[in-house]
């Protein structure tokens, strides 16, 4: 498995691809942990400004690979006292369920990517 630890506790990454350039493209899927279902999605690099702005568009894909429903995710990255701070923005989805499942989701990731990066300072 390519990325273990990486993506949410309950659907861990099964596999990505990444081109990290402006127009590049990436792609992830997740495996669920109980039933084994995967789950696709990815996108399109808009703008990578190293060190500090990633900005790309999302969207999941269907059983047949074919993307739905577009979203913007901008992620800025700010020093403060020696650190890192990061500011993760999202935009629109399709419903407040849709939402709430996001936020879940990527509030796992974040917390599984905080314990990545404490194991390996430590």
């Amino acid at each position: 498995m390519c990325c273990s630890g990486r993506g949410p506790e309950s659907h861990p990454i099964d596999s990505m691809e990444s081109d990290a350039r402006d127009g590049g493209t990436w792609r992830s899927v997740l495996q669920d942990k109980i039933t084994g279902e995967k789950l696709s999605y990815g996108g399109i690099y808009i703008t990578i400004k190293e060190p500090e702005l990633l900005v790309m568009t999302f969207a999941w894909e269907d059983e047949n690979g074919n993307p739905g429903l577009e979203t913007i995710i901008t992620v800025r990255f700010e020093e403060v006292d020696g650190k890192t701070k990061m500011h993760f923005h999202q935009g629109a989805l399709e419903s407040a369920e849709n939402r709430d499942n996001h936020g879940e989701g990527w509030g796992s990731a974040f917390d599984r990517l905080e314990m990545f990066l404490k194991k390996d300072i430590l």
